[in-house]
């Protein structure tokens, strides 16, 4: 009885001892406020901390919040931190959410993988972590402020171009205006549509307006694109008013504008006025939504010029092409990652990493060396840790090499790096040809920066 007591207490220390092996990972959410207006952009920051470190990206699952546009920025930015007296690797990154919709809601949870070796170990293994649902409350657009006027952004700029110059204009003529409405901060469904006021004298014939997005690595900015046909109709001075655009900052918590001075413009009188009832109908035309479908269809077919039964042809070959070209773009794809996989598993990746390492981010120079160590040596086996500070310029028995003791208090001097980096790259130079003629890996003479 003694004994099987024995066994099983000695099977739970080891899959004890086996659990604690494990690297201790887990995830938080941090939003910049707890109440938006909307369009307010909320930002939350996703960190993940590991008690090792991390051997591959950070991959989240699809984020949707109700009622609002989320957009993540998948840049992460690395770093240590102190939990409970322990440290920790961390990872982190962003999204922006955009709120439409007044009330309370909730970024809900997110899935993030990614991969950690254990405790004592130098492997990566898949890692799953949660975070929590954040509630958030998104206020309704201020009641002074008219909601179609309403727009969140850092700053907004305006510029306006013609196709034509505006001297010399007279009866008859059409010019283009073209109006851009470039807004920080925010995205370009949310800039409002400019108002197109009746000005006597002229006829405005608005065009569809174009939108464009620009991300970067901190934030997006839209664009909006209006343009108009002016027609002038009468002789004499035409004044178009001024066009503002009205935007509260988010930041400043304040309410700002901008305006398009109003331009006056000359128009002489043009005896040949033949043309001026067609231009108006051509225009009206561009602009006419109110056709019966009879008229439409016999419009298509008169800008097409097709039988439909040709129509339907090129759109069952059109079709065909795109399925062909989503398979080979797919096949492209995984190709790409999966060379793009054996790529990170490579020395070179880990050389890469190491040189950048000395630049930008020297606390984390050991770990990555070592990393690149073990692309050196035997499936089987990896570098001890003498033989790692062998390489950096220490000895079994001497532990206060300036070096090492650098790398751990992240203290490189800047002065020192591109030696380091010169004298790396002799290293591995010389690692390489030692691979090919021999099976010594670490045959070299001791690193150090202070010379």
């Amino acid at each position: 009885m003694v004994r099987y007591i024995l066994i099983a207490l000695c099977f739970c220390l080891s899959v004890q001892g086996k659990a604690q092996k494990k690297p201790h990972t887990f995830a938080k959410v941090k939003v910049n406020k707890k109440s938006v207006y909307e369009q307010e952009p909320l930002k939350a920051t996703v960190k993940v901390y590991s008690s090792t470190w991390f051997t591959d990206d950070l991959d989240m699952s699809d984020l949707q919040v109700k009622n609002a546009f989320a957009v993540p920025f998948k840049r992460t930015m690395g770093g240590t931190e102190v939990v409970n007296g322990k440290q920790y690797t961390t990872l982190e990154f962003f999204c922006l959410i955009y709120p439409y919709k007044a009330g309370k809601t909730e970024i809900p949870p997110m899935k993030v993988t990614t991969s950690c070796p254990p405790e004592g170990d130098y492997k990566g293994v898949p890692i799953v972590v949660y975070t929590n649902a954040i509630p958030f409350t998104v206020k309704p657009v201020p009641k002074e402020v008219k909601k179609d006027d309403w727009v969140v952004a850092q700053n907004i700029t305006l510029s306006e171009s013609w196709n034509t110059s505006l001297k010399n204009l007279k009866q008859g003529d059409v010019i283009e205006r073209t109006i851009n409405i470039n807004a920080a901060g925010t995205l370009p469904s949310f800039i409002p549509p400019l108002e197109v006021p009746e000005v006597e004298g002229i006829s405005v014939y608005p065009k569809s307006a174009k939108v464009k997005e620009t991300k970067t690595n901190t934030g997006i900015s839209g664009k909006r694109i209006e343009k108009v046909s002016i027609l002038l109709e009468e002789e004499g001075e035409v004044t178009l008013p001024e066009i503002q655009v009205s935007w509260w900052n988010p930041y400043l918590q304040k309410r700002y504008s901008k305006t398009l001075p109003s331009k006056k413009l000359t128009v002489k009188a043009n005896p040949d006025l033949g043309m001026m009832l067609s231009l108006r109908d051509s225009l009206n035309a561009q602009i006419d939504t109110s056709s019966s479908s009879e008229k439409a269809e016999q419009e298509v077919f008169l800008i097409f010029g097709y039988k439909p039964w040709k129509v339907a042809l090129v759109a069952i070959i059109s079709v065909l092409f795109l399925i062909f070209l989503f398979k080979r773009i797919k096949r492209a794809i995984y190709a790409f990652r999966e060379r793009r996989k054996e790529y990170k598993k490579s020395e070179a990746y880990w050389y890469l990493k190491m040189r950048m390492a000395v630049r930008k981010n020297p606390k984390e120079f050991l770990t990555i060396t070592y990393l690149w160590l073990l692309k050196w040596t035997d499936k089987d086996q990896h570098p001890s840790y003498y033989t790692l500070k062998k390489f950096a310029g220490a000895t079994v028995d001497d532990d206060g090499v300036p070096f090492v003791n650098t790398i751990y208090t992240d203290r490189i001097p800047n002065a020192s790096r591109p030696k380091l980096i010169k004298d790396l790259k002799a290293r591995r130079k010389m690692l390489l040809i030692q691979k090919k003629g021999s099976r010594s890996k670490f045959g070299l003479k001791p690193l150090n920066i202070n010379e």
